[in-house]
Order: structure tokens, then C-alpha cells, then sequence
């Protein structure tokens, strides 16, 4: 497996295609390992913002006042709506706590309380702590076995960044970083 595929996904052919920032950095000299992986992913504390956020946009076109709204504003409320229900269906699957009944019943605190539960009951990997977590491994492929569980569905909503820091291959000769967000690669020489 080459060192650029360290991060190819499930099924996939072999792309780099990840649904959050990655960042492929050169290793140092006095980094002993081949690999070192850094993932920061959101605390505590920004899950249950980030849950309130899709709560409150998935709730936004049954608010009454917003069916008010010209048709292009409420258009635009309503894909909101949309994108927060697929990110909590990514995120928690077809439960009870995302259908259209439980996220429009209630009260939004007790909706928002019900997911931060859920989301506390994800198994994490070992030694993550207040959203970080840093591991090395002596093989691409064990590299991508410590990170496919920040790969899985429920998780890529609360991720910001992985940083892959690898050994000595010659696309790393001139380049200290590399950097995939959204498709752009940006390049650090």
C-alpha cells in the first residue's frame, strides 16, 4: 500500500475522499516512528452546540412564523432543515431520536439532551481526550486501521482534522505539508 493511499475509504477505488480535512505533513527527524496520526474531533462542549445547531435549523420551517417568508427565503430555510436532518441520520442512523416526530416534538433542550446522550454513548479510541487523539503505527496499513473508526458515518459530522505525519516518501522530498478540504489541495513548499 502506498503511503499516499493512507486514507482511502471503504469501497472505495483507491481515492482520497474523506468527508473532513486531512492534512499529510513530512516527518521530522525527530520523529522515531514511520507514522504518527493526530485526529482532532469535536469536544464535549462543541457536540452539543453543533447539536443544537441542527436541531434548531432542522425545526426551522415548522415554526409558524417562517411559513410567512418569501418563498426563496423559506427555500433556503428548508434545505437547511434538510442538511441537519441527513448530518443527524449520518450521525445517529435511523433511530427514533431522527424521525420527523421526535425532532419536531418536545422541547429543544430535551431533544438536543437526548442526542448529546447518544452521541456520549459512540465507542471512541482509547486515550482520545477533550477531542484529540494521537497514535503511531510502523505500517501505512496499520495507519489506516487507527483512523477507520473516525472514517464511519456517526463520526465524520464531528470531525475537524486528521493529520497523517509519514516517513520518507519522495512526494514529501520538496513538500512539508499537504492539505485536502473539500476537494482543494493545497500544497506547502
Amino acid at each position: 500500500m502506498s503511503r499516499l493511499s493512507l486514507h482511502k475509504g471503504q469501497g472505495d477505488q483507491g481515492y482520497a475522499v474523506t468527508p473532513f480535512v486531512t492534512e499529510y505533513r513530512h516527518r521530522s527527524k525527530q520523529q522515531k516512528d514511520p507514522f504518527t496520526i493526530e485526529v482532532e474531533y469535536l469536544s464535549d462542549d462543541e457536540i452539543r452546540k453543533e447539536l443544537s445547531e441542527l436541531v434548531l435549523s432542522y425545526r426551522q420551517p415548522f415554526v409558524p412564523a417562517m411559513q410567512d417568508m418569501s418563498s426563496k427565503e423559506f427555500l433556503k430555510i428548508e434545505e437547511e432543515s434538510n442538511v441537519a436532518s441527513y448530518t443527524l441520520k449520518r450521525m445517529f442512523g435511523e433511530r427514533v431520536e431522527t424521525t420527523e416526530e421526535f425532532l419536531k416534538g418536545g422541547t429543544t433542550d430535551s431533544i438536543i439532551n437526548s442526542l448529546k446522550n447518544l452521541a456520549r454513548s459512540f465507542a471512541r479510541p482509547e486515550g482520545g481526550v477533550n477531542g484529540k487523539w494521537k497514535s503511531t503505527a510502523q505500517t501505512a496499513q496499520d495507519c489506516h486501521q487507527q483512523i477507520d473508526i473516525f472514517m464511519e458515518e456517526k463520526f465524520w459530522p464531528l470531525m475537524k482534522i486528521v493529520r497523517s505525519v509519514s516517513s520518507t516518501s519522495h512526494i514529501f522530498s520538496s513538500i512539508t505539508h499537504i492539505i485536502f478540504a473539500e476537494s482543494i489541495l493545497m500544497l506547502r513548499y
